[in-house]
C-alpha cells in the first residue's frame, strides 16, 4: 500500500468503514428505535452499545473530511477565476448529485407503487406546493428550505451541495490568510450569533471536518505523518495503533461525559481526524480487508441513500426481529448492500454515468462559449 497520501482506493476503503458505522449508528443510536423489540446486547450492556452507536455519528464527519480532501485536490488544479470555478462547480455538483438523482427516481416510483409514500410526503396540501416539495427534495435542497423529504437521512444532500460551493471560497481565502482564521470563524460564529450547537442534521455542524480534510490535502499531512514515524514497519504499526487507538478512546470518554452541544467541535470535527488516521494507518493496510472495504466504499453512496427504506420505512419490525444486536446489524447491512449493488448494476447497465459525463462536457462547452 502507498504509505504517503490518501489514495483513491484508501478513500474508498475508509468510506466502506464509514458506511458500516453509519448503519450501526442508525440502528442503535436511540433507545426509542428498538425499545419495543426484544433486543439482546450480550455480552455488552445496552447503555454501552447505545453510547458507542451515538459516537458513530462521526460517520458523517468522515464523509465530509474525505469530500474536503478530494475537492481540494481538484480545485488546486483549477484556475481561480469566475469561469473556471463556475465550470468546476457545475462538474462537481453533477458528479455528486447525479447518483442521488438516479436513486431518487427509482425510490419515488417504487415507494409510490408500494405504499403511496411520495403522495403522503409531498401532497398533503395543494398540488402546486407538493410539486415544489418534490423539486426541492430532488434537487437536494429540502434541508435548506425546510421542506419534506422522502427519507429523513437525505438531509445530507444539502450538506454535499454546500461543501462543493464552499471549497473554492475557502481555498481562495486560505491562500491569502491561511486556514487558521477559517477554522476559528467556523467554531466562533455560532457563539457570536448565540445560536449554540447547530444540530446533528445541520450542514454547518460538518463544515469543520470538511475544512480539516482540505488542510490535510493542501499540506500533505498524511505524507508528513508517515515521514516522522519509525522506519521499521512493525514499530510504525504499533505506534499508529497505540497513538490513534488511545486517541479514539479519549474521544469516546468525551462523548459519554459531555453533551454533544457542549463538545460538538471535538466530537464532529477533531475526533474524526484521529479515527480516519487510525483507519488509514492501521485498518486499510490489511490487504484482504482493504479489498472488502473498497468494495463497500464503491457502493457506500447508494447504500447510504437506500438503507433506511429497509430499516425504517418498510421492514422496521423485520429488521429488529432477529433479537441479537449484531445479527440485526448483519441482516440489515446485507439487505442494504444487496439493494445498493442491484441499483448500481442498473445504473451501469443503462450507462447512466456516461450520459452524465456527456452532459457535463456539453454544459462546460456552453459556458466556455459565452
Amino acid at each position: 500500500m502507498n504509505d504517503k497520501g490518501l489514495t483513491k482506493n484508501d478513500s474508498l476503503a475508509i468510506k466502506g468503514i464509514a458506511i458500516i458505522i453509519m448503519v450501526f449508528h442508525h440502528l442503535f443510536c436511540e433507545v426509542s428505535r428498538f425499545d419495543s423489540y426484544d433486543v439482546s446486547f450480550a455480552p455488552f450492556s445496552q447503555d454501552f452499545v447505545v453510547s458507542v452507536s451515538l459516537m458513530m455519528k462521526i460517520c458523517v464527519s468522515i464523509f465530509a473530511f474525505i469530500t474536503g480532501y478530494g475537492l481540494l485536490k481538484s480545485i488546486a488544479k483549477t484556475p481561480i477565476d469566475r469561469t473556471s470555478v463556475f465550470k468546476w462547480n457545475v462538474t462537481r455538483l453533477l458528479k455528486t448529485m447525479s447518483g442521488f438523482y438516479f436513486v431518487y427516481v427509482i425510490a419515488f416510483a417504487a415507494t409510490q407503487l408500494i405504499s403511496g409514500l411520495p403522495m403522503e410526503t409531498y401532497f398533503s396540501g395543494s398540488k402546486v406546493k407538493g410539486l415544489l416539495y418534490v423539486l426541492a427534495d430532488f434537487s437536494g435542497l429540502s434541508t435548506l428550505f425546510g421542506t419534506p423529504r422522502l427519507l429523513a437521512t437525505w438531509w445530507y444532500m444539502s450538506a454535499a451541495i454546500i461543501f462543493i460551493l464552499l471549497v473554492p471560497i475557502i481555498y481562495s481565502v486560505s491562500k491569502k490568510i491561511g486556514y487558521l482564521p477559517v477554522v476559528a470563524v467556523v467554531i466562533i460564529l455560532p457563539r457570536l450569533l448565540n445560536v449554540g450547537y447547530p444540530g446533528g442534521t445541520n450542514p454547518y455542524s460538518f463544515i469543520l471536518p470538511m475544512v480539516f480534510g482540505m488542510i490535510f490535502s493542501d499540506y500533505n499531512l498524511f505524507e508528513k505523518i508517515s515521514s516522522i514515524k519509525p522506519k521499521n514497519k512493525i514499530a510504525a504499526y504499533i505506534t499508529d495503533f497505540l497513538f490513534f487507538g488511545l486517541s479514539i478512546l479519549f474521544f469516546y470518554y468525551v462523548s459519554i461525559n459531555f453533551k454533544t452541544s457542549e463538545a460538538w467541535e471535538l466530537l464532529f470535527g477533531v475526533s474524526p481526524v484521529f479515527f480516519i488516521c487510525f483507519c488509514r494507518y492501521c485498518i486499510v493496510r490489511i490487504p484482504v480487508l482493504k479489498n472488502i472495504l473498497e468494495y463497500l466504499g464503491k457502493h457506500s453512496f447508494t447504500l447510504f441513500l437506500t438503507h433506511n427504506f429497509i430499516r425504517y420505512t418498510y421492514l422496521n419490525e423485520f429488521t429488529y426481529s432477529f433479537k441479537n444486536f449484531m445479527l440485526i446489524f448483519i441482516v440489515l447491512f446485507a439487505l442494504s448492500l444487496l439493494l445498493a449493488v442491484v441499483i448500481d448494476f442498473i445504473k451501469k447497465l443503462v450507462q447512466y454515468d456516461k450520459l452524465i459525463n456527456k452532459l457535463i462536457v456539453f454544459l462546460n462547452k456552453k459556458v466556455g462559449s459565452e
